[in-house]
């Protein structure tokens, strides 16, 4: 009917006009140089705002060109927020918010604490309480980065590190690590491995492999590893007191194999230097590797 149509244009155009009302109201453009959460900002910025008509809480910020934040040429900033409630009479009220964690995307390459950022993508900071970049958190690798002999491909993810904290209240000396994206491959000392990730301390050098794996087949002393045998270097493991140069290797789906024709099968681990001696055979859970349930999901036949 004529007359329900209409009503439901009028609602649809109420609706709309709130929406616009309620973006306007949480958007805002920069009519000349400001500075906020502790950052210089050109006229012509454009913010999207957390609370109403107030350009500090803003959550993030288009640059017309870009602005040099920490050494990054940035031309988009994100900032996560933590909520206020300051007032008594309505607790749950939200007063104000300040950023936790800033996130920055721009134009080239940023040297950071050493490291190559490709600028495109996110590069990451905790934040001052007033805005400020804070610690340096992590971002995705440009090319050119290398550690410890290790040449990283572009992409690759980095993070920072304050070390990793064990149940006894041990902290270990983990500052960076490296995960490199879905099918690349990393070099180490001459070992093609993918996935998992790199840990390394301060001074950048090679500190831990986890979750990484072959990623073509290895013929190390008299033992032949299939692709896909897990790697791992665990600075905490039982075993690296005893062999502090040793490489934990854990076949899975296929067995490695021995010249003298012996089969190393899943749930077993080998520890090997990496001239090919033979030191040591441990079961899984001695090891420290974690197995995981493969489930097959399929149709019923």
């Amino acid at each position: 009917p004529l007359g329900l149509r209409a009503w439901l244009e009028i609602g649809r155009w109420q609706y709309e006009r709130e929406r616009a009302r309620e973006e306007a109201a949480h958007s805002a453009v920069l009519e000349r140089p400001t500075r906020l959460g502790g950052i210089e900002m050109p006229a012509g910025t454009r913010l999207k705002l957390e609370l109403k008509h107030q350009p500090e809480s803003f959550r993030e910020a288009e640059f017309p060109t870009p602005v040099t934040i920490r050494g990054v040429a940035t031309r988009h900033l994100q900032r996560w927020l933590q909520s206020e409630q300051d007032n008594p009479q309505d607790p749950w009220k939200t007063t104000g918010v300040h950023p936790t964690s800033l996130r920055l995307r721009g134009e080239g390459v940023a040297e950071i604490e050493g490291w190559r950022c490709d600028a495109s993508q996110e590069i990451a900071f905790a934040s001052e309480r007033d805005g400020r970049p804070a610690a340096f958190e992590g971002c995705s690798l440009a090319i050119g980065n290398r550690a410890d002999d290790i040449d990283f491909p572009a992409g690759a993810r980095l993070f920072a590190s304050d070390g990793m904290v064990y149940t006894d209240g041990y902290r270990d000396a983990e500052r960076w690590r490296v995960m490199p994206e879905t099918g690349q491959r990393v070099s180490v000392r001459g070992i093609a491995l993918s996935g998992g990730a790199l840990a390394f301390d301060r001074d950048r050098r090679l500190y831990g492999l986890g979750g990484t794996v072959l990623a073509e087949a290895l013929q190390l002393g008299a033992w032949h590893y299939p692709a896909g045998t897990e790697v791992s270097l665990s600075p905490r493991a039982a075993w690296r007191a005893q062999h502090p140069h040793a490489w934990l290797f854990s076949p899975t789906r296929e067995a490695a194999s021995h010249a003298s024709g012996e089969r190393l099968e899943h749930g077993v681990s080998l520890l090997q230097t990496l001239d090919g001696q033979e030191l040591e055979r441990l079961d899984n859970r001695a090891a420290g590797v974690i197995d995981f349930i493969e489930l097959e999901i399929g149709d019923e036949r």
